[in-house]
């Protein structure tokens, strides 16, 4: 059986600061309230070599499937839920084209015990 990648949001900066906190938390809670919280997966990220990785300086930084969207600034609401309902696009189309998109998968197996 074929399964969805889940897309991924990345939070950059450190998880005891309440304003990243707050961040990571506000994108779950609409990735809950647009039906998606089992296909969008939002994770904090303290590494250094993530925020490397993208050129981000100062925190927050945001990543969206792999994009950085936002960097050393709050993203404004607004910000975010287009970037929950672009994804949520990209999951539409992508599982309404299963043929045609099979990177967008990953095989699924059961794993029984013996």
């Amino acid at each position: 059986m074929l399964k969805l990648r889940k897309k991924k949001i990345v939070v950059l900066g450190m998880a005891f600061v309440d304003e990243n906190k707050n961040l990571k938390d506000y994108l779950r809670d609409l990735t809950i309230s647009r039906d998606v919280q089992d296909k969008i997966e939002v994770v904090q990220s303290q590494e250094l070599l993530e925020f490397l990785k993208h050129g981000v300086v100062l925190a927050p930084g945001v990543i969206v499937d792999g994009k950085l969207k936002s960097a050393g600034r709050q993203p404004t609401k607004a910000e975010m839920e287009e970037w929950i309902k672009l994804l949520k696009n990209e999951i539409k189309k992508a599982e309404d084209s299963i043929d045609n998109n099979p990177e967008d998968y990953i095989e699924e197996t059961e794993i029984t015990s013996i």
